[in-house]
């Protein structure tokens, strides 16, 4: 399943500037620069994670336009990849960092790594609980974060299960 590409009403806007733009200098030019940005999307949603990341703290990435001075400045939230620029790569990093900041992820897991998820819930919870909760032999016998990580990242179903319990717990205390 891919995700889906949400555009903000910013970049839509500087997606018609541009467009109107390569206009200007022949119909042929903005048909192939949004031809470009189709291209830029379709590798964004196959691949999300595959771009760049240009902000380690939001976790924003670019993925850049073939052909066009341009890049698509986006974020991972859940399951959408939201585009909050598309931007030439003349304009000055202000002004995406701007638009950064306004865009706040929905996403409870954003930046928790999954080493954090279970070294809080095992202190939170301890792991007799974990292992009640979840019951995996990583939980139940010579629990350890090491141990549990390389089962977690190897076991996706776990892994929401453990996911879920971290949420549950940080949104209601218990």
């Amino acid at each position: 399943m891919t995700a889906q590409v949400i555009l903000t009403p910013e970049a839509r806007a500087d997606l018609a500037e541009a467009a109107a733009w390569y206009r200007e200098l022949s119909i042929r030019a903005a048909e192939e620069f949004l031809l470009a940005v189709s291209v830029a999307f379709a590798r964004i949603e196959a691949q999300p994670t595959a771009q760049v990341v240009v902000d380690a703290d939001t976790g924003a990435r670019r993925a850049l336009l073939r052909k066009f001075p341009h890049r698509v400045l986006y974020l991972i939230d859940g399951g959408r990849l939201v585009v909050f620029a598309v931007m030439s790569h003349h304009r000055d990093d202000p002004a995406w960092r701007e638009r950064l900041s306004e865009q706040k992820s929905s996403d409870p897991l954003h930046g928790v790594t999954l080493e954090r998820v279970l070294t809080e819930l095992s202190a939170q919870f301890g792991w007799e609980e974990l292992g009640r909760r979840v019951p995996i032999r990583c939980f139940q016998f010579d629990p350890s974060v090491k141990s549990s990580l390389a089962f977690l990242r190897k076991t996706p179903w776990a892994r929401a299960k453990v996911e879920d319990i971290y949420v549950r717990w940080k949104l209601t205390g218990s």
